[in-house]
């Protein structure tokens, strides 16, 4: 795709300020573990007493809060992405420490592309659970956690230089990050598939995690063939819409139900959600999948 970067250079600026942000970063790991225990707990695993009734299906654990009509759902998927983020943020935040090659791409990755995407996770236990109480502290919050690390590791054009010293590193990037955000949309629908009755939206959601996840890990090490595993990745959970319009749905009156009447409310609806993940893919990607396809011609 593009040449690798150079060692890292220690003359890049503001050494201080990257190693501020290490301890930021790594501090955003410890608080993430901890409000990581206390989510899981607090939305699952406070119903486990005697009597309640717990269940299994594709979408996770189940266990009834005020049998038969509520229960909570426990996703692998979340309890995976929450262990990762705090894996990958340690890592970044030694990274910048150590000065280490890539370390300001990995940083910005992790924190926009892997960490951001769970306030989602936070939103709906909000509106579940608290009737939608500090929804709004919540989504300002998870920003101004990702902003100031990355103010912080801002260095103008030498940003991304030890990662990608070609032109265009940036969209580069924000292509991976677009391809984790991808993937984490696809683990949603899992996360929600007992409310939607379609093995066809269930199969296309669980190869977009996995070509999702690829694709940014291929993109962060400059591999051509990454592109490819997004456009794979953009086709597959445009299966989600296609078979959702067509399929049985349960109700639950949280905002998966907005998201499924906003994506297959109609057929403009449902073709304008199948291309969006692809335009996102060919609008970021365009200028690598030409010269490409310019190599394989010549």
């Amino acid at each position: 795709m593009v040449s690798q970067g150079p060692a890292y250079d220690r003359n890049l600026p503001s050494s201080t300020r990257t190693r501020t942000a290490a301890l930021a970063i790594a501090g955003i790991a410890v608080g993430y573990a901890l409000l990581s225990v206390w989510y899981f707990y607090e939305d699952f695993f406070k119903y486990l007493q005697a009597g309640a009734i717990m269940t299994t299906d594709r979408s996770g654990w189940m266990v009834s809060v005020d049998y038969p009509y509520l229960w909570s759902i426990l996703s692998p998927w979340r309890m995976v992405g929450a262990a990762l983020t705090v894996a990958l943020l340690g890592v970044s935040a030694r990274s910048l420490w150590h000065a280490r090659p890539r370390a300001r791409a990995l940083s910005l990755l992790t924190m926009w592309g892997v960490l951001l995407p769970q306030v989602f996770w936070y939103t709906e236990f909000a509106l579940d659970w608290h009737q939608g109480a500090y929804l709004a502290d919540v989504v300002l919050g998870s920003l101004v956690l990702v902003a100031v690390p990355s103010v912080l590791l801002y260095a103008g054009p030498a940003t991304l230089s030890d990662w990608n010293p070609a032109p265009g590193s940036l969209r580069l990037l924000a292509l991976a990050v677009s391809m984790c955000w991808l993937s984490f949309g696809a683990t949603e629908f899992l996360d929600h598939s007992y409310q939607l009755m379609s093995w066809g939206a269930y199969t296309g959601a669980f190869a977009a995690v996995f070509l999702g996840a690829l694709a940014a890990y291929g993109l962060f090490g400059l591999r051509t063939w990454a592109l490819w595993l997004g456009v794979g990745a953009g086709l597959a959970l445009a299966l989600v819409p296609l078979t959702a319009a067509s399929s049985s749905y349960l109700a639950s009156g949280g905002y998966m139900d907005d998201i499924r009447l906003a994506t297959t409310g109609s057929d403009t609806r449902v073709a304008l959600s199948m291309i969006l993940p692809l335009a996102v893919v060919w609008f970021l990607g365009a200028p690598y999948l030409h010269g490409f396809v310019r190599r394989l011609r010549g």
